[in-house]
């Protein structure tokens, strides 16, 4: 397997980009714990992060200090 994944920022507290896709996506896809929000469809996955908690993938670029979420868009590839 192979993981594709783009990070996203912005300015909204992760609890209004959290409302945001529950309201999208619904809770039957959701998954919380007390460090994320995550949804998950098939081999696409959408993670929600607090910009500081820096438990995510980030190639060395932290978010600036007035972006508050981090949103993480990963998919699974299959490699043959």
């Amino acid at each position: 397997m192979h993981i594709l994944w783009t990070a996203y920022v912005t300015r909204d507290d992760p609890e209004k980009a959290g409302a945001f896709y529950l309201n999208t996506e619904g809770n039957e896809h959701a998954e919380r714990d007390r460090k994320r929000l995550t949804f998950r469809r098939s081999d696409k996955v959408l993670s929600i992060h607090h910009a500081s908690a820096k438990d995510y993938p980030d190639c060395g670029k932290r978010p600036s200090p007035g972006e508050k979420t981090v949103l993480i868009v990963s998919q699974a590839i299959g490699l043959k």
